[in-house]
């Protein structure tokens, strides 16, 4: 499994301790990945916005209904904003959130891409978070 750009690394560090039986350390990152609350949270928050309003919406459109997700129920529109903002041109499970201003005063929309082929894999981030949330209703 490739990691990224860090062939060197892989070569120097990866290759050996695979030969020497170690677990595959890239192994070890998808985990502690999968079982990190704070990005769990975030594709929880991800995938039920994709799920309510697709893949363009305002913070003012989507704020009542997704407020749970960022944290206590008293989240206002600008803490939910922030919240957002920290999503902003990451990578997180299959998804990419990007931002889209309308002129210096307009609200600015928040496009969600999806990866749909690694949301729909078994072992994926998305759906492990999918499967937490249908268990929890």
């Amino acid at each position: 499994m490739p990691l990224g750009s860090f062939e060197a690394w892989a070569r120097w560090v990866r290759d050996p301790l695979l030969v020497l039986g170690c677990v595959d350390p890239v192994t070890r990152i998808e985990e502690i990945k999968r079982d990190d609350p704070e990005r769990r949270q975030a594709v929880e928050f991800l995938i039920a916005w994709r799920a309510e309003y697709g893949d363009r919406v305002t913070v003012a459109e989507m704020h009542d209904d997704l407020r749970g997700l960022v944290g206590a129920r008293g989240v206002t529109r600008q803490a939910m904003a922030q919240y957002v903002n920290r999503l902003l041109n990451t990578r997180i499970a299959a998804f990419h959130l990007i931002q889209q201003t309308h002129g210096k005063w307009g609200a600015s929309r928040y496009i969600l891409q999806a990866d749909e082929g690694a949301l729909s894999g078994p072992g994926s981030l998305a759906a492990t978070a999918r499967s937490a949330l249908i268990e929890e209703a």
